[in-house]
């Protein structure tokens, strides 16, 4: 009998050690292979910016969805932007409760950027190494489902001068699908400029108190934050300066001007409108011009004078003389234009020197040409030199300002830009399948209130050249003008802007100032390149080629990474491609899609006022960090000017030295062009040392030399913001073992007991 307890008492200790090896391995068993880095999907991305007096609230609404077969798991970071108060920031995932976000100190949150930046081989990140941060979780997206969450914050808005700042990072790992910021504005005071220098943004004034800006893409991958500036008004022209000067260079400076609607009552003006009517007018283009004529009427002041000539082969004036818009009859008008019909050829030239005979040399009043057709000249005077010179010789008394549309393709694009550019006006190209009318009423909400006439900038006590545009267009209600140039030396000057008013000369002095050193508007260079490269390349293609005109465009493309048919590491296009942006401009034929689209793109580009305007036209190939210009050649961001001797030191990406150079915030610059970089820096002692970034090199920052660890401990921080998105992978285990796996196993092992125990007891 005891022989027997004794072999069952062995038994039961094995059975036990068999049941906490079970249970062991249940909690050890292998997971499923973990999630990729991109898997899961931002559908949408939606801010709502609510601003107020200096304090905005802020609501964020982001849907995740997985394409997967696995549950995925997202961490959203945000960090804080320095000297910014979050009042309170609220996290809401899905259906569920909501929690306040956990805030990161310094130390969490740059250990958890050196792993993504480890993990992601994206230098981008390295911006984001100092900023206290909200670690957000968003846990579980379920395979084929949607996940959201909704944020919101309130944040006191910081102020410079009479500027204020909407900022709001959106840097994204991930692909954007669907971004939309809506921005309302609200002030006490009359709002002024609205700009933003990051993103295209359209706007709407409510009232003078009350402006809404929003800016909408799709399958956006950005890396820029949202930033807007706005400000409060002063009495009469709003003038704002923001102003950047690079360390060793010169500076450069962005001028808005504008003027609110109530300030001043719009100038009388004479208006004519000359509309083209020949065959190939036919159908629908007919029909959009006829209500274009109609809106454009209804619009005029009473005190308005208004003409018109319609024309084919031949010429149908509506009146021999200008009419006072209050004195207009309605009926007799409305059968004038219902009697509109497309036939005939296009007799340009008569047609615009009619035009012109309906104005009165001795008016002081602004003058107005609306100029459309569709088609080249067939009709009269066919030679595009001619046409301008005979406008531009009866224009000279006159100085009359002609706004052109373009209709379709089959347009002169030197001729309408000639006209438009060397007479103060622009022009708008309605492409195939666009809508005439809407693109009319348009612009005529633009220029139909004019406000200062002959507008002219004088800049007393600073040192201003190559401001951009050269001669000032005119300015209207509601409009805001940009002016860009570069300064010698910073200081304190003032500038005074003339023009004609509503009843006499008007002038308007603000004090500025300009900015000495190393301010935050770094994007300030690049915007002043692009409208003189836009200025140069307009002249080239108006007027022909000059070797100056070449010289000076390359130069500028190559310094600030601009796309122009000059730049080496451009390829023209050999063929017209709706779908792709002209980034060249024809010399030769003035006419076609290719030179619609051309001429489409250089007044972008002359004109161009934030970051993503100037994407199309920035090269893939080189960008400028700072004061120097990079270059990528065989895999490597390069700095221009190196010599070939190699570098004096290397350092393997994403290592303790790496992120050790990346203290400094100019190297932070410069690594985040990417994973291999080739570049110059400076230790503590002045001396140059040539720095290659690669995947091999040191890897500890006892192994810097020196003179080089002391110049990052003591280099100031650069202040930047953004937010994160990534992606958590999954534990390497699983730890998926329920209380009826125990019970289960449990009970086996006590069945095998029993039976084991009776078969002893038996025997």
């Amino acid at each position: 009998m005891i022989k027997n307890f004794k072999r069952f008492f062995g038994l039961l200790i094995f059975s036990l050690s068999l049941i906490a090896a079970l249970i062991g391995t249940a909690q050890t068993l292998p997971a499923p292979p973990s999630a990729s880095f991109d898997d899961a999907v931002l559908e949408k991305y939606h801010v709502q910016i609510n601003a107020e007096n200096q304090i905005a609230e802020v609501n964020i609404e982001q849907t995740y969805s997985n394409p997967t077969n696995r549950i995925l798991e997202e961490i959203y970071i945000f960090p804080v932007p320095k000297e910014t108060t979050i009042s309170s920031l609220t996290l809401c995932i899905g259906d569920e409760s909501c929690t306040e976000g956990q805030l990161l100190d310094a130390q969490q949150a740059q250990s958890i950027y050196q792993e993504l930046v480890r993990r992601t081989r994206d230098p981008a990140l390295l911006e984001y190494l100092d900023e206290r941060s909200f670690q957000l979780r968003i846990y579980p997206i379920n395979p084929g489902e949607k996940q959201s969450i909704k944020i919101h914050y309130q944040q006191v808005l910081q102020r410079q001068s009479d500027l204020i700042e909407i900022l709001y990072p959106i840097t994204s790992q991930k692909i954007i699908k669907q971004m939309l910021i809506e921005t309302s504005i609200k002030s006490d005071q009359p709002i002024g400029n609205v700009y933003s220098p990051s993103h295209t943004i359209s706007q709407t004034r409510i009232t003078d108190n009350e402006v809404k800006a929003s800016f909408e893409a799709s399958d956006l991958k950005s890396d820029e934050d949202f930033r807007l500036y706005y400000a409060v008004a002063q009495d009469g022209v709003a003038l704002n300066l923001i102003s950047f000067q690079p360390s060793g260079e010169d500076g450069y400076f962005l001028m808005l001007v504008s003027w609110p609607k109530q300030q001043s009552a719009p100038l009388p003006k004479d208006i004519v409108f000359i509309v083209d009517t020949s065959g190939s007018m036919s159908g629908e283009k007919i029909e959009q011009a006829k209500e274009s004529l109609r809106f454009a009427i209804k619009q005029l002041n009473p005190e308005d004078r208004v003409g018109i000539v319609t024309f084919s082969d031949a010429l149908r004036p509506y009146k021999k003389e200008l009419v006072e818009a209050n004195k207009l009859d309605q009926g007799d008008l409305a059968t004038f234009i219902d009697g509109l019909a497309a036939e005939g050829g296009t007799n340009i030239d008569d047609a615009l020197q009619q035009g012109l005979h309906l104005f009165d040399a001795s008016s002081e009043r602004p003058k107005l040409v609306i100029f459309l057709t569709d088609g080249l000249p067939t009709s009269g005077e066919t030679r595009t030199e001619k046409i301008i010179g005979d406008f531009q010789s009866q224009n000279q008394k006159l100085n009359t300002r002609i706004f052109t549309f373009g209709v379709g393709y089959d347009v002169n694009t030197i001729l309408l830009d000639t006209l438009s550019g060397e007479n103060g006006g622009f022009t708008t190209y309605v492409e195939p399948g666009e809508n005439l009318e809407s693109a009319v009423s348009h612009f005529y909400n633009r220029v139909g209130t004019p406000l200062l006439w002959g507008l002219t900038a004088q800049f007393d006590g600073l040192d201003v050249y190559d401001v951009y545009p050269g001669k000032l267009p005119d300015l209207f209600a509601g409009d805001m003008l940009e002016i860009a140039g570069r300064y010698h030396a910073g200081g304190k000057g003032h500038v005074v802007l003339q023009g004609q008013g509503s009843s006499r000369t008007e002038a308007f002095s603000h004090d500025i100032d300009l900015a000495s050193g190393w301010t935050e508007h770094e994007y300030l260079p690049k915007i002043w390149a692009a409208r003189a490269v836009g200025y140069l390349l307009t002249q080239i293609r108006l007027h022909g080629e000059s070797p100056e005109l070449v010289d000076r465009v390359r130069q500028l493309g190559e310094k600030y990474g601009i796309v122009t048919p000059y730049t080496s590491y451009l390829s023209a296009p050999e063929h017209d491609d709706s779908s792709t942006p002209i980034r060249s401009m024809p010399t030769q034929a003035p006419s076609g899609q290719g030179a619609v689209k051309s001429s489409e793109a250089l007044n972008t580009l002359s004109k161009a006022a934030s970051g993503d305007e100037l994407d199309q036209f920035s090269s893939n190939s080189e960008k400028r960090v700072g004061e120097k210009t990079y270059q990528y050649q065989n895999g490597t961001w390069t700095q221009s000017g190196l010599d070939k001797s190699g570098p004096d030191l290397k350092v393997q990406f994403g290592s303790e030295a790496y992120f050790a150079l990346a203290k400094n915030s100019a190297m932070r610059e410069v690594l985040k062009l990417g994973s291999n970089v080739l570049f110059t820096a400076k230790s503590n002692t002045g001396k140059p040392i040539t720095i290659e970034i690669g995947d091999t090199g040191i890897a500890t920052s006892a192994e810097l030399p020196l003179n080089l660890q002391q110049s990052q401990q003591a280099a100031p921080q650069k202040e930047k913001t953004t937010q994160q998105h990534t992606q958590v992978q999954a534990p390497s285990t699983q730890t998926k073992t329920t209380p009826w796996t125990l019970i289960a196993l449990a009970a086996g092992v006590i069945v095998v007991l029993a039976g084991i125990a009776f078969w002893l007891i038996r025997r």
